[in-house]
Parts: C-alpha cells; sequence; structure tokens
C-alpha cells in the first residue's frame, strides 16, 4: 500500500553541524601576533642600530683613506662624524653648542666605561688640533680606535 501523504516519505532536514574553529582560530591569532611581534622587533632593531652601521662604515673609510689626507682633514672628519652621531642620540639642544673641552667632556660623559679618554686622553687632539696650523705627532690608530669603541657602545 503506498502512502497517501507524500511528505510521510520525506526525512527531516538536517544541518551539518557546525565546525568549532574557536581553539583554531586562537592558535591561529596567537602565532599571527607573535609572528608580527618578530617583525616589528626586526625593523625596530635595524632602525635603531642603522646610524651606528652606517658611523661605522664611515669609520672605517675615514681610516682607509687616512694615508691619503692631511692631519687637519682627519681630526675634521673624525669630529663631524662624532657631532652627526650625537645629533642622532641626543637633543640638538645639547650638543649642537658644545667645543673644545666641554665637547671632549660631554663624549666623556657619554661613554659607558666614563673613561676621559677624549678629555685627557688621546681624544684630546680633536680639541686642540682642529684649528692649529702645525700639530704634534699623534697616534692615530689610537684616535680612530677611540671613536670606533665609543660609537659601538651606543
Amino acid at each position: 500500500m503506498a502512502n497517501a501523504d507524500p511528505l510521510a516519505q520525506l526525512r527531516d532536514i538536517h544541518i551539518p553541524t557546525s565546525i568549532d574553529w574557536g581553539w583554531y582560530g586562537f592558535i591561529a591569532l596567537i602565532i599571527v601576533s607573535v609572528l608580527l611581534i618578530i617583525s616589528w622587533l626586526i625593523i625596530y632593531y635595524r632602525r635603531k642600530t642603522l646610524f651606528r652601521r652606517e658611523a661605522l662604515q664611515e669609520l672605517a673609510a675615514i681610516e682607509h683613506f687616512q694615508q691619503q689626507t692631511n692631519t687637519q682633514q682627519l681630526l675634521s672628519s673624525c669630529n663631524q662624524l662624532l657631532r652627526r652621531v650625537c645629533l642622532t642620540l641626543y637633543p640638538t639642544e645639547q650638543v649642537a653648542s658644545l667645543t673644545g673641552q666641554a665637547w671632549l667632556e660631554f663624549l666623556d660623559q657619554h661613554s659607558k666605561k666614563k673613561q676621559k679618554n677624549f678629555s685627557q686622553g688621546v681624544g684630546k687632539i680633536l680639541a686642540d688640533g682642529l684649528y692649529q696650523e702645525h700639530i704634534a705627532a699623534f697616534d692615530d690608530q689610537a684616535l680612530i680606535k677611540q671613536i670606533r669603541l665609543w660609537i659601538q657602545e651606543k
């Protein structure tokens, strides 16, 4: 016998069970967040140390060409490099007006070792020799080494 009601033969519509994306979404969110934080830290570190890498490259160029330049040019180049680094790191008002002994003391104060390598050591030539016509002999390699160490501390 055939069923007279055609709707009786139909079954209920079954809705597929929903996939619970809660945990998967949470794990994916954590992974994406960690990757974003790591990439941000890498970019931040590269930008923060870019000036140092460029300054050290310029110092290497100064060192390479020191034989071809006179003492005045060497001292001027080293002093300008130190000023640019300081203007990058410290407020302009604090750095721009410094000259002579005050400039060297500033460099010593902002050294991590707090030694007086500029005001009383090899760096003293930066204040004394820049404007002298005849400069007494000094250890240019020691000066460049001291400048390199100072920049690397930053």
